[in-house]
């Protein structure tokens, strides 16, 4: 099997099989000896079997998931075999994407810090209500300055904390992949978030000081002219004021009742984001044989282990983050950029049905004979412009 630089299989470049047995063992191992048996063995699966080489079935298409392991993994850890280096950036979040100093991060984390100890300093001047007052507040301020005190009295445990914070996030990439079939459900939803704001304050505002701009600019030519155009202006003025009174908490509704008047809120919609993009995928697998079966089986424990994030040591106050995958789609080896491009992604949601047809049927060794999966994966890059042009 080649690989690139960056870690993606060059499907063109695999030796064609004479039988599904063939295609099995040129993918099923990347490493040596025992790995494979290991809690965090790594292996190129594919499914169906012929996937590259059924052409009639598959046309040559077909969805490679890469999956990019958090360099301080344990599943990667001492197995350098096992990965290789992302030589361009993933397009993810911004402050996840960033190539941020060490120093840089150390300043976040003092500004910080001292917001912290200012928040002390008010906990200890401000006043706490009640009969329990004092108490809690003695309570609450004697706590926190213990933790400063000890983490800023021991030197170790603030060096400590410094280097586990201002280590940058890296990722690298597993040379193993999942290849799958594209579905036969397959479509991209692009949405923008606007929300409804009132506008009536700000609008009044401004129509009175462009009623008063008026009415000086016309006094200048016509003294009569101008205090019409004033008469307007606090006419205008009026109807603002009777508005805002109408809101008000409490007796605004009795107004408006006795009045027969309502504050026109003057809505807007406001551009207030873009979502990000959810992609879901699902796949029935009906494996031909005990070999499919075994992929099948790899590949959701794969899913699976890729989708959960691990502890950093045994004590477990630390979690390190979850794998992320890119998704790309390939026609004949090259990447079909007829589809929409993806930017990396996390599987939020996995459902796999052991029983999709509503009865419960196992090959020889107890593995299910059929299996539905589905899969939901969320973008961690919104989209501007830019990306849209680039085939997002």
């Amino acid at each position: 099997m080649a690989t690139s630089k960056d870690g993606i299989i060059k499907i063109k470049d695999r030796p064609k099989a004479n039988n599904v047995n063939q295609a099995r063992a040129r993918t099923k191992v990347v490493g040596k000896g025992s790995d494979y048996n290991s809690k965090y063995a790594a292996a190129a699966l594919t499914y169906p079997l012929d996937l590259f080489t059924d052409r009639e079935i598959y046309g040559g298409n077909y969805v490679v998931f890469y999956i990019n392991v958090p360099s301080n993994s344990a599943l990667i850890k001492g197995k350098p075999e096992f990965t290789t280096s992302l030589d361009t950036a993933q397009l993810r979040g911004g402050i996840a994407s960033a190539e941020y100093e060490v120093g840089t991060i150390a300043v976040v984390n003092a500004v910080k810090l001292g917001a912290v100890t200012g928040i002390i300093s008010a906990l200890k001047t401000g006043s706490f209500k009640g009969v329990a007052g004092p108490a809690l507040k003695a309570t609450v301020v004697g706590a926190a300055l213990a933790a400063v005190t000890v983490a800023a009295t021991n030197v170790n445990i603030v060096e400590g904390v410094t280097n586990i914070l201002s280590t940058k996030r890296q990722n690298r990439r597993l040379l193993t992949s999942i290849a799958l079939n594209v579905p036969q459900s397959l479509s991209a939803r692009y949405s923008a978030d606007y929300g409804p704001e009132d506008m009536d304050t700000s609008a009044g505002i401004a129509d009175i000081a462009g009623d008063l701009a008026r009415a000086i600019k016309v006094g200048t030519k016509s003294g009569s002219a101008g205090m019409d155009a004033l008469g307007v202006a606090g006419t205008n003025a009026i109807n603002v004021g009777v508005a805002q009174a109408l809101k008000i908490p409490g007796i605004g509704g009795f107004n408006s009742a006795a009045t027969g008047l309502a504050a026109n809120p003057k809505k807007e919609q406001v551009f207030t984001g873009v979502d990000f993009r959810i992609f879901n995928f699902e796949y029935n697998f009906a494996p031909r044989n005990l070999d499919e079966a075994d992929h099948v089986r790899e590949i959701i424990n794969m899913f699976k282990l890729h989708m959960h994030p691990e502890f950093k040591d045994d004590r477990g106050f630390l979690f390190i983050y979850p794998s992320e995958f890119d998704i790309f789609y390939y026609k004949d080896g090259k990447e079909n950029l007829n589809l929409p491009r993806h930017t990396s992604c996390v599987l939020t949601d996995m459902t796999v049905n052991y029983a999709p047809n509503g009865s419960f049927n196992t090959f020889a060794d107890g593995m299910p004979s059929q299996i539905t999966v589905s899969l939901t994966f969320k973008e961690l890059a919104i989209l501007t412009k830019a990306e849209i042009q680039d085939g997002y």
